[in-house]
């Protein structure tokens, strides 16, 4: 059977035109999270150097003593800036919940990566179909199932076997 046909679409090639949607609709979404991962990696980056700024206000010699009136900028792309002040009133920056934040993406963009393919991988004759039928709890458990009839049935059957043939040798 051709996956663009079956016997419900009598013929309309359902199937082909809700792969493509599918597709579109995946390709869309990971076009922008991939967007997304890149403005995060870019505030990531401008925080980092934001908190090196912060840290290295009060190192001394061997390092220049940071004048604690120069000014410092943290952008934010929501607000405009999280913060516009002078290095010695400048307040420190969560970084941990960018760096959620950036996971977060990286998971989105790999999954919207594994999506991309779904509509073939999953359908009868796909990969992943096809590995799902020859894997899955169920397949096995059936297996092991149908294993132990076939063994039942051959100790009862052999048995049975046994003494017919030796009441017909007799008889």
């Amino acid at each position: 059977m051709v996956l663009d046909e079956c016997e419900m679409c009598h013929g309309l090639r359902c199937h082909a035109m809700l792969k493509r949607n599918m597709n579109t609709c995946v390709q869309n979404r990971l076009k922008d999270m991939r967007v997304e991962l890149q403005r995060v990696q870019r505030h990531l980056h401008k925080a980092y150097w934001y908190q090196f700024e912060l840290t290295c206000k009060n190192w001394k010699e061997p390092w220049h003593e940071s004048l604690l009136d120069s000014q410092i900028a943290m952008p934010n792309n929501v607000l405009g800036y999280w913060f516009i002040g002078s290095i010695g009133d400048a307040p420190k920056l969560p970084v941990a919940i960018l760096e959620i934040e950036l996971r977060e993406c990286r998971r989105a963009v790999a999954a919207l990566e594994e999506a991309s393919t779904a509509a073939t991988d999953w359908a009868p004759g796909g990969q992943k179909y096809e590995r799902l039928l020859r894997s899955s709890t169920m397949v096995e458990l059936y297996d092991s199932w149908h294993t132990k009839s076939k063994q039942e049935v051959v100790k009862h059957v052999a048995p049975a076997a046994n003494t017919s043939s030796s009441s017909t040798v007799l008889g």
